[in-house]
């Protein structure tokens, strides 16, 4: 039966240099080889998947080497950058070329008759894990193809015919790819011993050009597939996405880093950036254009008015190597960043402008300095934060503290009570609630509120998440939270707009005890989406030495 691959690359590059070639020769790999994508796979086994049974991955690798595949290639350009790489004598300057393409482009591996009854849930799964092809820098989604055009191939094994070019692929041989050919006794033989899995190191070792259990086939591709594509009309819906990404993850730089105290400020000036940088890659071309709009980073619908779903995102900065400083950078959205021209915005966050002492700046402020920033093309300026986007994925990607799942959750930033108090009606709250003595009780009952009203948003998701009752939802221990034991009244609890009373609501650090373990992100309360109101798993108490 047949069987079709996709591989998408949502930075837009494919970092590959051709089997056989200097780096410097700047001959990017295209198509990319059979050859890697076995490699690929192999990785992921070993360092994703490593409890899935040998005989398994070896059965469906078997399958993949017996014919070779044909390519669906989009359209594509080179391009190349420059820059120069630290040697014992003086700086080499090297060329680091690449494939350039489309960031919901799709380039498809179709074999025409594949045996993968018993494998190709293995295959799904490796493909799941796999976050670049290539270099490090070609970040990727990959997946099985539930169908396939085939009259879509346009780069076959064979000779080239008009309109087309030949090039060398290299592949894998069907019968000697898991056998082990090397003698020397310096390399290391891997697990398992096979001639697929040998470094550049080895062959270098042996004298060997090519990897033995490899064979080289002649492609014929286009003659164009590197032609400069003519920049069509653009569309007035925004372009979705192969796979949905929920999660941007920053790290963040600067002389000195901001304190977690201004979690609020920083998740603001994080959204103005996001936004503006989203506005400026799809300006109006006229009076009656309607630029693209993304309720996903924005929170509001086409019609300016808030989305009630709570789905879109969350701007969570985050203190996580404890030292009372905000080095992360969390952009998490429920809803996922579906079309290519948010994850356009989100890659050209590199620099959050500051003030002259570093203060906080306002959303007219902040647009004009991306503005200038951009115009000059010199990258980001020294002052400011600078951010380093560190990957694209979904909450299960990421190792941070906001998705883990834990049974006991404490705040890391106050909870801010979503409502003030109701002295009188018929939905009055009850006297010890009322009052500004019991303004921290209060600010208890309206978290016990917003936990029901997220656990049955969490039922009414399209993929249903059952959040059981919790068992407890107490103060913490003098009403301090974080690494510093930093009080509610110490953290920056207004936003940069007109008539905001987040500094007047109720505010409180609390524990929640669950009675089985609860995956997060967290994010409760007024403010949430702008770092209010988060909670983390508890750390475990020292032991007394």
């Amino acid at each position: 039966m047949p069987l079709s691959v996709s591989l998408s690359f949502p930075a837009g590059r494919f970092h590959a240099t051709a089997w056989g070639h200097h780096v410097n020769e700047a001959l990017p790999e295209w198509p990319p080889s059979p050859w890697r994508f076995l490699r690929a796979l192999v990785a992921v086994w070993k360092q994703k998947v490593p409890h899935l049974n040998r005989q398994l991955v070896e059965g469906v690798l078997s399958e993949l080497v017996k014919t070779q595949p044909a390519f669906k290639l989009p359209p594509a350009t080179l391009g190349h950058t420059r820059h120069y790489m630290p040697t014992h004598d003086k700086p080499t300057k090297v060329f680091d070329a690449f494939v350039s393409l489309a960031h919901d482009a799709e380039v498809v591996f179709h074999w025409t008759d594949v045996n993968l009854t018993d494998g190709q849930q293995t295959l799904a799964l490796l493909l799941s894990q796999l976050g670049y092809f290539g270099r490090a820098e070609s970040w990727c989604a990959a997946r099985l193809l539930s169908e396939f055009d085939a009259k879509r191939i346009n780069c076959l094994p064979g000779s080239a015919a008009v309109g087309q070019e030949s090039v060398r692929v290299l592949t894998a041989s069907p019968t000697t790819w898991n056998e082990w050919a090397f003698k020397d006794k310096k390399i290391v033989r891997p697990d398992p011993p096979w001639n697929l899995l040998a470094e550049t190191a080895d062959l270098h070792l042996e004298r060997w050009s090519d990897p033995p259990g490899s064979k080289w086939v002649s492609y014929a591709r286009p003659a164009d597939a590197f032609a400069p594509q003519r920049a069509g009309k653009k569309e007035a819906s925004m372009r979705s996405f192969t796979r949905t990404f929920t999660v941007a993850r920053y790290a963040l730089d600067a002389i000195v880093l901001p304190l977690v105290s201004e979690t609020l400020p920083l998740a603001e000036l994080a959204r103005t950036a996001v936004l503006c940088h989203f506005d400026l890659l799809h300006p109006r071309r006229n009076e009656e254009d309607q630029p693209p709009h993304s309720e996903a980073l924005s929170g509001k619908t086409a019609l300016k008015e808030h989305r009630k779903s709570h789905d879109h995102a969350y701007y969570l900065p985050t203190d996580e190597d404890g030292d009372g400083r905000i080095d992360h950078l969390t952009i998490w959205a429920e809803m996922g960043f579906k079309a290519a021209e948010e994850l356009a915005a989100l890659d050209a966050l590199r620099w959050l402008p500051r003030g002259d002492d570093n203060d906080w700046l306002l959303a007219h402020q902040v647009c004009r300095q991306i503005r200038e920033a951009r115009r000059q093309r010199g990258g980001a300026p020294k002052s400011g934060l600078r951010l380093l986007l560190v990957g694209l994925g979904r909450c299960e990607d990421f190792r941070s503290p906001l998705f883990k799942a834990s049974q006991i959750w404490v705040s890391a930033t106050p909870f801010l009570a979503s409502r003030f108090p109701k002295e009188r009606g018929t939905r009055k709250d009850s006297g010890e609630f009322l009052g500004r003595d019991n303004a921290k009780a209060f600010a208890r009952h309206v978290l016990e509120e917003d936990i029901q009203r997220w656990r049955l948003r969490c039922l009414n998701n399209p993929h249903p998440i059952a959040i059981p009752e919790p068992d407890s939802v107490t103060f913490l221990d003098g009403d301090r939270m974080g690494a510093h034991q930093l009080r509610p009244i110490q953290f920056k609890r207004f936003r940069k707009r007109k008539g905001d009373n987040g500094a007047q609501r109720s505010a409180g650090g609390f524990r929640i005890v669950f009675p089985e373990s609860v995956s997060g992100p967290i994010c409760l309360g007024y403010s949430s989406h702008f770092g209010m109101g988060q909670f983390v798993p508890e750390k475990p108490t020292q032991p007394d030495s």
